[in-house]
């Protein structure tokens, strides 16, 4: 998928996650950071600076690892991936050891170092594969769909991981389909839609955006009379979910005190806060007509 007039930038030591649906062109872009592909125009930065004809400066400091893990050896032990692999990145099979073996050990893999990998999970084989792409202990990691496949305990561990790397102020840019994990886990986000940009901005901030009404949802004892529903909706959108269950919204967040002082006078069996997720922002901004503004064609890591 072609990009159009794409520009981005991803903090130093923060998570970032890519978002779209297939075919929106975030592999084209990871191509184009990687120098893989080159776009018709526009700019690369790496670390305030320019790249132009050669994007060495980018490479050394960049790991990563493509979808379905394909950049390990499956017949071959953890060891033996750090041993060839450090060894393309210039390192020594001594430090290419060494490294591979804190790796391990921070990420609790330990045992499985002389296990071949074919004979490991599906998750173990993603750690590993991550463990691979930061032998050499680059600033920059790159990840395509890294909780492809994998369980639950195995997303945990991944989210463990890559919180772990980004406080070591590892730069992580991953791309996910799996909206919660991405809610957990990123510090930015960035959406592509048809090959053009539609949202850029900080997780919190993209969720304090959407989560300005606030909204309840409430299951009564008593179905309401129409003089109690009238009350309600006096200060708020009321909607029946279920028998006896609604959605609240508060037309302003000053009214919340009301709201609470009139739902005291009912009998209730519960009563929630109902936040929107990451899930509701991506479905949002897949509509046609939403869209977040962007005019300079450029990407800065």
């Amino acid at each position: 998928m072609a990009v159009d007039n794409l520009s981005f930038e991803i903090p130093e030591g923060k998570i970032t996650a890519f978002l779209g649906f297939n075919g929106a062109g975030k592999t084209t872009s990871l191509k184009a950071i990687l120098n893989l592909l080159v776009p018709d125009k526009g700019e690369i930065y790496f670390d305030g600076k320019l790249l132009k004809d050669d994007f060495t400066p980018l490479l050394k400091q960049t790991g990563v690892v493509l979808e379905s893990a394909r950049n390990i050896f499956f017949a071959l032990t953890p060891m033996e991936n750090f041993a060839y692999w450090g060894g393309q990145r210039g390192l020594d099979k001594q430090t290419a050891h060494r490294n591979g073996l804190e790796l391990l050990g921070k990420f609790n893999l330990l045992s499985k170092k002389d296990t071949v990998i074919f004979k490991l999970s599906r998750g173990m084989q993603q750690i590993i594969a991550i463990c691979c792409a930061l032998i050499a202990r680059p600033k920059f990691l790159i990840l395509d769909e890294p909780t492809l496949g994998l369980d639950i305990e195995a997303v945990k561990t991944m989210e463990k991981m890559l919180q772990v790397l980004a406080s070591e102020n590892v730069t992580i840019l991953l791309t996910t389909h799996e909206l919660y994990f991405a809610q957990k886990i990123a510090d930015q986000i960035l959406l592509i839609k048809k090959g053009r940009l539609i949202y850029s901005g900080t997780k919190n901030d993209c969720l304090a955006k959407f989560n300005q009404e606030k909204i309840f949802t409430v299951k009564f004892l008593h179905p309401l009379s129409e003089k109690q529903e009238i009350g309600l909706k006096a200060i708020s959108k009321v909607v029946l979910l279920a028998d006896k269950t609604y959605e609240v919204t508060l037309f302003d967040k000053k009214s919340q005190g009301q709201l609470l002082q009139q739902l005291a006078q009912f009998e209730l069996v519960d009563i929630k806060t109902k936040s929107k997720s990451l899930n509701d922002v991506v479905d949002f901004y897949m509509k046609e007509g939403n869209s977040y503004d962007n005019t300079q064609s450029g990407i800065s890591a």
